[in-house]
């Protein structure tokens, strides 16, 4: 399994600038994916950027005053021959592409047009002029992934993926934590039917949960959670390893995690793909020793600390007698500790 998050595509981009004619003086992005190329291309390379509609009416997407030429920024820039690159994201079927095509040779517009894509298949040889990266099936983008098909084959976790992970103040069994289940803010939202959402929330908050789902349109076939008394108890479990028994015995295709530790623990026991939302990176089991070795680093070790110091030292002023003079040495030494990561 291929995985590409935007990072990837811009990286991509970057390393493939040189294929673009230095000549294209307009970019269009084919909706919705192709925009974002189209935006990336359009910045990386100063260009005039569209989208399809747009070229047809000879108008650009507006832009700011202090990038481009008056000339460039006319009105009229569109209505005048010019050498166009029409780009999107991927080639698959090249349906989206050939519809493309007939709308602009449909409109009889007086340019020299070109066609790409950032990521092509087989297929893709001579169907499109500009290729930048052959990759093939199957394969998932981070851009499109809420309408992605494997999302009914697919574990996903709850916390920290469809709503915010909550606060450690809210992580027990008060009624903080109540008021968390219930108005958990959403992040990553679905188009289509999750498979099993599995998650180490405790059984005994299955209601709230499924209320906070209903609520908010997620739709799934089955909902896995801790069945422990308490959050005490929880801790005493390898989370890990319960979500990897979830996710070997529905036999899915994916393991969407929200942390990167546990992501990795769950592709080493279950040799599966995982999908790490806090870093968007598919995790194979292939990879796991090196990226704990990763996770060894020192500053990697204690980031987590400083965060959790972070958020209790927010709640202090800084000219607090104790918080104060703690938070201006920890700014210190983790700055300190940064730079001898880079030297290292």
């Amino acid at each position: 399994m291929n995985y590409r998050s935007i990072s990837d595509m811009n990286q991509t981009i970057l390393k493939n600038l040189h294929k673009v004619p230095e000549d294209v003086q307009v970019v269009v992005g084919i909706p919705r994916s192709g925009l974002l190329v189209a935006l990336m291309l359009g910045l990386h390379r100063n260009l005039i950027v569209t989208d399809l509609d747009g070229l047809i009416a000879r108008r650009a997407i507006s832009k700011g005053t202090v990038t481009l030429s008056d000339v460039r920024n006319s009105r009229d820039y569109l209505t005048t021959k010019r050498k166009i690159l029409v780009i999107d994201d991927s080639y698959s079927t090249g349906s989206t592409l050939q519809k493309a095509r007939r709308s602009l040779e449909e409109a009889e517009l007086p340019h020299e047009i070109l066609y790409g894509v950032v990521y092509g298949g087989l297929k893709a040889k001579g169907n499109v002029d500009i290729v930048f990266e052959r990759l093939l099936k199957p394969h998932i983008f981070e851009w499109n992934l809420s309408r992605n098909a494997i999302l009914p084959y697919s574990c996903v976790d709850m916390d920290g993926v469809l709503c915010r992970n909550p606060m450690p103040l809210e992580d027990d069994d008060s009624r903080r934590y109540m008021n968390f289940l219930e108005n958990a803010e959403p992040l990553w939202r679905p188009d289509r039917k999750l498979g099993w959402i599995v998650t180490s929330r405790l059984e005994k908050y299955r209601t709230l949960t499924e209320n906070w789902l209903r609520d908010h349109n997620v739709e799934y076939k089955q909902l896995y959670m801790l069945d422990v008394e308490s959050q005490h108890a929880r801790r005493r479990v390898s989370v890990p390893g319960y979500k990897a028994s979830v996710f070997r015995s529905v036999d899915a295709d994916l393991f969407m995690e929200s942390s990167f530790v546990e992501a990795i623990e769950i592709a080493s026991l279950t040799k599966g793909n995982v999908l790490c939302f806090e870093n968007s990176r598919l995790i194979q089991a292939s990879r796991c020793e090196e990226l704990r070795s990763q996770l060894r680093k020192p500053a990697n070790l204690l980031r987590p600390l400083f965060l959790y110091a972070g958020y209790l030292f927010r709640k202090f002023p800084e000219e607090h007698i104790i918080v104060g003079p703690i938070k201006r040495s920890g700014r210190y030494f983790f700055r300190r500790l940064q730079q001898w990561q880079r030297q290292h």
